[in-house]
């Protein structure tokens, strides 16, 4: 077992060990940031994937400046989710709800 040199935390293997630093323990800055609640992080994969689920997320929001084309927000016929690319929404679809989908 591998100890982090900052924490109690242990792990197996240094792979393990070096992405436990560079999330919790990051030598430089986090410069990707949550539009929604502020919370910093390491790479652009995490704040996407926080950014998915963030509980501050307001539906229905569209930063203008990112997108010069009108946004068409499409919502989930089955569900509150709204997405702004049909193919999201279609994944979504066959993920939650799979009995909706024709065969």
């Amino acid at each position: 077992m591998i100890q982090c040199p900052y924490c109690a935390q242990q792990y197996k293997n240094s792979a393990h060990i070096h992405h436990h630093i560079a999330v919790n323990h990051p030598t430089e800055p986090k410069k990707f940031v949550c539009v929604y609640c502020g919370q910093p992080f390491i790479n652009k994969r995490y704040l996407s994937g926080h950014e998915n689920h963030c509980p501050k997320a307001t539906k229905n929001i569209c930063f203008p400046e990112n997108h010069p084309q009108p946004m068409v927000i499409l919502q989930c016929p089955y569900c509150v989710k709204t997405y702004l690319l049909q193919l999201n929404m279609s994944r979504h679809i066959q993920r939650n709800h799979p009995e909706k989908v024709q065969s």
